[in-house]
């Protein structure tokens, strides 16, 4: 493996070539997946049936990750399949929070998340997520699931 989970979750600046592949062939594997996240409806919203099931496919990746190795994985949510960058500012923060907070689902596994500042195409500011999931999060080196800020 070219690098940790970890070190892409605790720099993802110094990631970002890495994190913007323009192809998940080159960046998917065991130890790490990206997500593009929900596209918006015409009017901009996103549904709430929407959120819900993208939870549940973060939590199988994060659950995935933690079941198939000692060093877990990482899962980037706001970055497409070819790398372009689409962030979260069409999710309301009701939606940020509902993908963000996965320790009520995730009872066997940890789960380190945060949200990271970026550029997107247009020049705006927005946000990615990055999920850091392990079978225990003392294999991250943390005691239990937190969210970062």
């Amino acid at each position: 493996m070219p690098m940790r989970p970890q070190d892409v979750y605790d720099d993802p600046d110094g990631h970002w070539d890495f994190l913007t592949t323009p192809s998940d062939r080159d960046f998917e594997g065991q130890h790490f997946d990206r997500k593009e996240g929900r596209r918006p409806r015409p009017d901009g919203s996103v549904s709430g049936t929407n959120i819900q099931s993208f939870r549940n496919r973060i939590m199988e990746c994060v659950s995935g990750f933690a079941n198939a190795n000692r060093d877990g994985g990482l899962l980037v949510v706001g970055i497409a399949s070819d790398g372009a960058v689409r962030g979260l500012k069409h999710l309301n923060e009701n939606q940020i929070n509902q993908i963000m907070k996965l320790d009520d689902v995730l009872v066997s596994h940890g789960c380190h998340c945060k949200l990271h500042r970026v550029v997107v195409e247009d020049g705006e500011q927005d946000e990615i997520a990055l999920f850091l999931g392990a079978r225990h999060m003392r294999d991250l080196g943390h005691e239990s699931t937190r969210v970062d800020s």
